[in-house]
Parts: C-alpha cells; structure tokens; sequence
C-alpha cells in the first residue's frame, strides 16, 4: 500500500458562470464544470460507483478494491453492492465516527 490517490472525480451541482449567464440570458464560452444534477445525497454514489467499477488504474493493474473508506450513508454501499460481483468493505471516516459516537453519548 502506498497511501498515494490512485483516482479520484468531482460532482458539482452548480455552475456560477451558468447562473450569471442564465441571469443575464447570454451564452458566454467558458469551462463548465457542472455535472451532477440530482441530489446531494445521490452525488457521493454517483462519484463512488464509477471509480470503483470503470478504473482504467485498477483494470490496467488487475486490482479491486477491497475496503473504501465512506460517510454514514449506505447510498454508496447500496449502489456498489448492486455493480460489483465482489465483496467490499465499508469503513466510516474518522469524523463521521466521532459524530455518530458523539450523538449517542449526548442522547444517553
């Protein structure tokens, strides 16, 4: 293991240039970045599944990934869970674990 970003995407759900554009009702060239038009909820999987399962990184060195490191949420589990033929694990970040460890403290 390196501890080295193998691959990585960005969602973004919103475009400033886009909105000045829409607002202003022109159409100025420009880089756009937006390409996530669903939830936020929805993002984190749709950013997950195709890293995991379409990686030319991982296919061109015959690996899979075998535990991920996520929130919470089990969006991302689901949705991988239903595209891969393997077995993967779901490990929650470290913040998100305090959080959870945290809440359950204060509601004792």
């Amino acid at each position: 293991m390196t501890d080295k970003v193998i691959d990585f995407c960005t969602k973004n759900r919103k475009c400033k240039t886009c909105d000045i554009n829409i607002k202003n009702v022109v159409q100025k060239e420009h880089d756009c970045r937006l390409n996530h038009y669903g939830t936020a909820k929805a993002m984190e999987a749709e950013g997950a599944v195709p890293l995991i399962t379409k990686s030319e990184i991982l296919k061109n060195a015959d690996a899979e990934i075998g535990v991920y490191i996520c929130d919470n949420d089990s969006s991302v589990e689901s949705a991988l869970h239903e595209k891969l033929e393997y077995t993967i694990v779901k490990q929650c970040d470290i913040n998100h674990s305090k959080k959870g460890v945290s809440n359950m403290l204060y509601k004792m």
